[in-house]
């Protein structure tokens, strides 16, 4: 597994901020915490948007999405996402604009 120095340190050279090749944002809060997000919506403008999001320590982080290299951050996606929300480590929230 990738440490938490070497993550922590791949974070604050891109400003506690990344976003993978799929839209998904990572956001290291603290230096202990890393929220994940993208926000889903139609390509017309309709009132609604979904949220999927998730929360974890860094080392639960590391642990739950298996990351062996900082390249393994590419593969975080969409699809991602959405198998966190089935086990239950991730939830959604509706957003009326």
């Amino acid at each position: 597994m990738i440490s938490t120095n070497l993550l922590l340190a791949h974070f604050w050279a891109n400003s506690n901020k990344i976003a993978t090749p799929t839209g998904v944002e990572l956001d290291l809060i603290d230096d202990e915490t890393i929220s994940l997000s993208v926000t889903l919506r139609n390509q017309e403008e309709y009132p609604e948007r979904y949220q999927l999001k998730a929360r974890f320590g860094l080392a639960q982080f590391i642990d739950t999405l298996e990351l062996e290299q900082l390249e393994d951050l590419d593969e975080i996606s969409i699809e991602t996402m959405f198998t966190l929300m089935v086990i239950g480590s991730a939830g959604y929230k509706l957003f009326r604009v």
